[in-house]
């Protein structure tokens, strides 16, 4: 997410489309919906979250951009093609979110079902791998409500103020492209944490890196000497 960031922040789109179309492919063949569609929404915020330089001819607009995402857009499906088996799965993964008959939703939604109860029991204190006991190996709620349910609600409270923390801080110093890139990252992150779980560790190294954001901008604000 951050190489791609960068050579659109450099205006270099031919890179940009190969290496993006290079990291959707790679995250269709997982079959991971989530963060497929985490990461196109975070590639389709980049000209929302990056200021497009107007005066000069040749460098990036958001209309070029927006091209730049049809052609990535029509090169993913042309890269498919070959691929109709994988293509195939793909589209009957995405299909069956919307009818509702995926097994995997069904089986996230019966866990979620059963948030409450557990919810009364390890609510306070939090019962860490609790899952082991009630309901099996990996059978935790998959969304970030499983921080609740593993650390209580004191860390879930941090953890949840840490994020928001984050993400003002990096949208406060927009359009610096330390504060861009980090919003970027976060607003992956934040999409993903609808359907991951306490296990998944990018959240962290998301929260690290715009931890970065406010010293960059102070440093750059500094008046010469």
């Amino acid at each position: 997410m951050l190489l791609s960031y960068r050579l659109l922040a450099q205006h270099r789109l031919g890179l940009w489309i190969a290496f993006t179309l290079s990291i959707l492919m790679l995250l269709l063949l997982t079959l991971s919906r989530t963060s497929s569609l985490a990461f196109l929404a975070s590639v389709g915020a980049m000209p929302f979250l990056h200021r497009p330089d107007h005066a000069h001819p040749g460098r990036l607009t958001t209309t070029t951009y927006l091209l730049a995402i049809l052609v990535l857009l029509v090169a993913t499906a042309a890269a498919l093609i070959p691929f109709s088996d994988l293509l195939g799965q793909v589209i009957s993964r995405i299909s069956s979110l919307l009818s509702g008959d995926d097994p995997s939703l069904q089986e996230r939604r019966r866990l979620m079902g059963l948030f409450w109860k557990h919810l009364a029991a390890y609510g306070i204190f939090g019962g860490y791998l609790y899952e082991l006991n009630e309901e099996g190996k990996g059978l935790y709620v998959h969304n970030m409500l499983s921080y609740w349910l593993e650390y209580g609600l004191l860390p879930f409270a941090m953890f949840l103020l840490a994020l928001l923390a984050s993400t003002r801080t990096s949208f406060k110093h927009l359009p610096h492209p330390v504060a861009s890139s980090a919003a970027i990252v976060l607003l992956f992150v934040l999409i993903a944490l609808t359907a991951r779980a306490y296990v998944w560790p990018f959240v962290w190294f998301a929260m690290a890196y715009a931890a970065a954001v406010r010293p960059w901008a102070n440093h750059n604000n500094r008046p010469a000497r």
